[in-house]
């Protein structure tokens, strides 16, 4: 089970077999996951692109 967030804010629980889908703004955006282990992940979100 893998848990995400986004600036803070919970996104959700994935079990497997599964992937998480979220738009965001432009910009400079944090992730952090938990599973096993802890990771935290900076992404500047461009417009316009995937």
């Amino acid at each position: 089970m893998t848990k995400l967030a986004v600036d803070g804010d919970w996104k959700g629980v994935n079990r497997g077999n599964n992937y998480f889908y979220f738009t965001l703004e432009p910009g400079e955006h944090y992730f952090c996951s938990a599973a096993e282990n802890h990771s935290v992940l900076t992404l500047k979100v461009e417009a316009g692109k995937t």
